[in-house]
């Protein structure tokens, strides 16, 4: 496929954000393509491009299973001939018909984020699987804007307020100084017509409502609005790389025997912005929660409050519990208050613990290139915390025949009831990879998403092992994973 135009806004604009991401030599994209309008364009942009770079591609597609049946398959239709028109393979994920929109439901979340999870979810484990150096995603600069704009009214940190980062992991976004105008025109001149995803029109979703109202009102009364948006996220990146340099160097929170804990006069002789960014750390961490976002309004008291001599207090939110005590605050889990047999473990380094007073637990680092002969091998550096905890209400795990109740799961595994509150449940950010079960007789459940490769993935330095033990003269069997 040739360009047509060397000068082309779109590609002048792509080259110069690749030649700034400094990509490897022979690197393997795989770009996220929905059939839309603008990953349209980024897939034939990227075409084009590809031999001053010396980048190879491939597409993975999601479908969300969230339209109907018929809008499903002309999407996948599009995005098949697309691939064949680019020539790169193409791998398509899906989730199950509903599964979004209900966990959704019962998170409380709106059905974008939740959707948003699934599909990085697909395209992390896709680009491992590929052997990927970056995902590539069509963020434009017209949704750089609508996510400032979000997130102004939604009172959000620098760190929001400063927009969709250019470049983020192993994500790029060749499009973030592109405008929806200039994409509209790139796939015209190229005689393309893209599908239109019926539900961007829909104003019950809020960033419709503020693409297609809130901004037209805000472009008539502030015609320089744009400009002042980058300049904002010029100012907020600035104060969010100042924040997070000073947060590295004063830090009060360490991990020890009692869990994560601080002194009081550590944490108050922070001011105030960075007592809370110490605590936003501290969440990203540990996920002790079910929310997904912080709430701003459990944290403004304990900021706020006045240090003094014998201070005490505890402020619970779901299954997180901070607590002060002694001199010295405590960031823990409320589970155990909660359910007897209940439990959450960070897991970082070698550890070695005792849960549920009956199962010993040891966590090892595998030597490279090695095969260990005992233990489950889990892939450390995949997840940004890694935990083990306990049963929760509405737990599920993804295996090769679908996603499963996991209290249906023990159930049909006629595991005794007795156990299935302490069974060891390990748990990478937000998603269960594995349920130890071999304590009781029986095999290690491990999700799609945390099995291995053992040709491939020996050579990693980053994996580790996790062995359980029924403690000897506890209840049922002393079998171990």
């Amino acid at each position: 496929m040739k360009s047509i135009e060397k000068d082309d806004p779109v590609l002048s604009k792509a080259r110069a954000y690749l030649h700034k991401a400094s990509l490897p030599k022979n690197a393997v994209l795989l770009v996220a393509i929905s059939g839309g309008v603008d990953s349209t364009a980024l897939g034939i942009a990227l075409k084009e491009l590809a031999p001053e770079f010396s980048f190879s591609l491939i597409v993975g597609y999601f479908n969300h299973r969230l339209r109907s049946m018929e809008e499903e398959q002309e999407e996948i239709s599009f995005v098949s001939t697309l691939a064949s028109r680019l020539e790169v393979p193409l791998l398509i994920g899906e989730a199950e018909r509903g599964r979004i929109a209900s966990q959704a439901s019962v998170e409380k979340r709106s059905v974008e984020e939740v959707a948003r999870e699934y599909r990085y979810r697909f395209l992390w484990k896709t680009a491992k699987e590929q052997g990927a150096d970056f995902v590539v995603t069509a963020h434009t600069a017209s949704d750089n804007e609508e996510t400032q704009i979000l997130r102004i009214f939604q009172g959000s940190s620098p760190a929001g307020l400063r927009g969709i980062p250019w470049k983020d992991r192993k994500i790029l976004r060749p499009f973030i100084r592109v405008t929806r105008d200039e994409i509209v025109d790139f796939l015209h001149k190229r005689g393309i017509e893209p599908l239109e995803d019926r539900s961007n029109r829909d104003l019950r979703f809020l960033r419709n409502a503020v693409r297609h109202r809130l901004i037209p009102l805000i472009r008539e009364i502030f015609p320089g609005y744009r400009t002042a948006l980058k300049r904002l996220g010029i100012k907020m990146g600035w104060i969010e790389e100042f924040l997070q340099e000073e947060l590295s160097r004063r830090d009060p929170w360490k991990f020890t025997d009692m869990g994560w804990t601080c002194t009081v006069e550590e944490f108050y002789a922070l001011p105030p912005i960075l007592r809370l960014y110490s605590l936003y750390r501290l969440f990203d961490r540990t996920r002790l929660t079910q929310f997904h976002r912080f709430p701003f309004a459990f944290l403004l008291p304990l900021i706020q409050i006045s240090p003094r001599e014998n201070l005490r207090g505890v402020w619970e939110k779901g299954t997180l519990r901070i607590r002060i005590e002694g001199g010295r605050i405590y960031w823990e889990s409320n589970i155990v208050q909660k359910k007897k047999k209940g439990y959450l473990y960070l897991l970082e380094g070698d550890m070695s613990f005792t849960i549920a007073d009956t199962l010993e637990v040891e966590v090892c680092p595998v030597e490279k290139g090695t095969s260990p002969e005992n233990g489950e091998v889990f892939d450390r550096g995949a997840y940004q915390t890694l935990f083990l905890r306990s049963k929760r209400p509405g737990d599920t795990i993804q295996l090769d025949r679908g996603r499963k109740s996991l209290k249906k799961l023990l159930s049909e595994l006629h595991l005794p009831t007795r156990y299935r509150e302490e069974v060891p449940i390990l748990q990478g950010d937000t998603e269960v990879l594995a349920v130890f079960l071999g304590a009781y007789g029986l095999p290690t459940l491990r999700s799609k998403s945390a099995i291995l490769d053992p040709m491939k993935d020996t050579a990693k330095s980053n994996l580790i092992t996790i062995q359980i033990y029924r403690i000897r003269g506890g209840e049922g069997s002393e079998q171990s994973e």
